[in-house]
């Protein structure tokens, strides 16, 4: 009886020593469904996460987890799901921003993503906003920058790389023809402004009235020597291809400010939004998690 026993638990301790090694390797190497790792996730609380085959395993999961509860100043309870749930997001969210950059072979200097970061704290923070933040001994400024400034900084340079020409010749060339046929008919203008359209504007199909140094960068100075019915040449913005049309100007006597109301042929191009979408839904994502 006590053979038959020993027996019995040797073979459980067998099985169970097998269904880890099967599941092991389900995760570490053949990164198949089956049904071992399920239930291992399931009976042990280990959380994994698979991003298009590669492997963001509990170890990198539970870093993370220590990382955000050093980087944010109010951390939320170590079993609060919510918490969990926003970890597993951020890391996915993460590895994608990585794909994403290795797809398009995004390159930059160490110098660049310094700017970035102070251009970041001087503009969304402030000298004095920071300074308390370092002085406080939950927050560390290393894991800030990797969890929060090195994402935002990914991001900038993916629309920096989806707005390139190279990627939009198809637009820039109909928006090349279009600029060069209002040229030589500037009344074909209103005509095409209502085919291209920004979807926001649908409703006005103008813009306005904007303040001065509200307009874009690249409208600023141009727009002071324009005439009502003047247009811009072709302008590049994050979101598309722009040929701006002055139809309206009046000036604040109070205080000098000049409004200007405006009409635009618009192509949108490629944007991380839409990108990183699409780029979601072609994806192979799987969370194993109780």
């Amino acid at each position: 009886m006590f053979k038959n026993r020993k027996k019995i638990f040797f073979g459980l301790a067998i099985f169970i020593l097998i269904l880890f090694l099967l599941s092991t390797l389900d995760l570490y190497i053949s990164k198949k469904d089956i049904f071992c790792t399920k239930y291992l996730i399931s009976a042990f609380h280990l959380p994994i996460v698979k991003v298009n085959n590669e492997l963001i395993n509990s170890s990198d999961y539970f870093q993370a987890w220590r990382n955000y509860r050093k980087s944010f100043l109010k951390p939320l309870g170590k079993n609060n799901k919510n918490y969990k749930y926003l970890v597993i997001d951020t890391i996915i969210r993460e590895n994608l921003l990585k794909q994403i950059a290795d797809d398009l072979e995004i390159n930059w200097q160490d110098q660049e993503f310094e700017d970035f970061k102070k251009n970041f704290y001087r503009k969304y923070i402030g000298e004095e906003n920071f300074n308390n933040l370092k002085s406080d001994t939950n927050w560390q400024e290393s894991y800030f920058c990797h969890y929060v400034i090195r994402p935002l900084f990914l991001r900038f340079k993916v629309d920096e790389k989806l707005i390139a020409d190279e990627l939009n010749r198809e637009k820039k060339k109909e928006i090349e023809e279009i600029y060069e046929k209002i040229i030589d008919q500037p009344n074909l203008f209103d005509e095409y402004s209502q085919t291209y359209q920004d979807p926001d504007l649908i409703s006005t199909g103008t813009i306005g009235w904007i303040p001065y140094q509200n307009l874009p960068d690249n409208l600023r100075n141009k727009i002071l020597n324009y005439q009502i019915g003047d247009f811009s040449p072709i302008l590049k913005s994050l979101s598309g291809y722009h040929i701006y049309k002055l139809t309206g100007k009046i000036k604040d006597e109070k205080n000098g400010d000049f409004y200007y109301q405006l009409r635009q042929i618009f192509l949108p191009i490629k944007n991380f939004e839409s990108y990183f979408q699409g780029y979601i839904q072609e994806s192979n994502i799987k969370v194993y998690l109780k």
